[in-house]
């Protein structure tokens, strides 16, 4: 979970405990199922229970898997 400790620029994105917590749901979801089973309607749910726009934790997730995903540690020579 080294999302909640990033740099102050990436921590002023997650204002919301709540919003932060559902996106990393739908994130570990997106991540570890499989997409051929992709059966249950994460964001649905997730919007029922957090009562969150749908908008704002998909733009949270689309942050988290990038980060996630696409960052590399950077190499010092």
């Amino acid at each position: 979970m080294d999302l909640l400790y990033e740099k102050e620029e990436t921590s002023l994105v997650y204002h919301s405990s709540t919003s932060l917590a559902a996106s990393i749901l739908v994130s570990s979801y997106i991540i570890t199922v499989p997409k051929q089973l992709w059966e249950f309607p994460i964001l649905p749910w997730v919007k029922m229970v957090t009562n969150k726009e749908e908008k704002e934790v998909v733009e949270l997730v689309g942050y988290i898997l990038a980060h996630v995903l696409y960052s590399y540690p950077s190499l010092t020579l």
